[in-house]
């Protein structure tokens, strides 16, 4: 998959979320009407778990756009899907068998809390600071881990729920801090392009003006990086 079919996803995944926002928002106001309960609460958890499963993978779609891995993008919306429809079944189906609910509950945390990951690795943040990332990462991790093995386990006491709320505060920390230190950042240096006989990346004899004062350095592969700290994936227009 190159990156024109991420955006396509991205953008069926925000299709899909409208629908089925707007879908939620009628049963509500059918269940307000005094229809049959436990049909329009099934449909309501329906319409909001899909919703939730496109909003995982819109997320997913926008990290590979931003020069993310591929694998691990493809990976987390292939989870946020099979999550979502897993969790669709149970709520239909009323499975008698604990473990099948337990899988689709720890299938749906998982999918979540990943795409809450890849989101926050959108932003790149300069070199001294993305300490902060790669902590918040470590921290959703770990959450998700504990909240995963309270689900199989059905742990029970304080000391476990201590722990989730510890991570679940350092999580939320650096899902405010990540903005805030982009927000903060100074004027940065311009960055010196890689050379190539051309010269730097964007200009040369046949670059348009507007072209021209695109400045890009080579971060890892087809991963570019501007003078801003924003990412491309950089491609011959062969391959694509």
């Amino acid at each position: 998959m190159n990156l024109n079919h991420y955006s396509e996803l991205r953008r069926q995944a925000l299709r899909v979320f409208l629908a089925f926002l707007s879908l939620t928002a009628v049963i509500a106001l059918v269940a307000v009407l005094g229809a049959n309960g436990e049909f329009v609460l099934r449909v309501l958890l329906s319409s909001l778990t899909i919703s939730a499963a496109s909003v995982c993978a819109m997320c997913c779609a926008a990290y590979v756009e931003h020069g993310g891995s591929r694998e691990v993008g493809l990976a987390s919306a292939v989870l946020a899907v099979v999550a979502g429809l897993l969790l669709v079944a149970v709520i239909w189906i009323e499975p008698s068998s604990e473990p099948v609910i337990k899988l689709a509950a720890m299938l749906g945390c998982t999918a979540g809390f990943t795409a809450h990951a890849l989101l926050l690795r959108i932003p790149q943040l300069p070199p001294g600071q993305r300490w902060v990332t790669n902590a918040s990462t470590v921290a959703i991790a770990v959450m998700t881990a504990l909240i995963n093995f309270l689900i199989l386990f059905e742990a029970d006491g304080k000391p476990m729920g201590q722990l989730i709320a510890t991570f679940a505060i350092l999580s939320g920390l650096g899902t405010l801090a990540i903005p805030i230190l982009l927000k903060l950042r100074g004027p940065q240096e311009e960055h010196r392009a890689p050379t190539h006989p051309g010269g730097p990346v964007g200009s040369g004899p046949g670059a348009s003006p507007d072209a021209a004062g695109l400045s890009l350095v080579q971060v890892d592969g087809h991963v570019f990086e501007d003078a801003t700290g924003q990412r491309y994936a950089v491609h011959r227009l062969e391959d694509s």
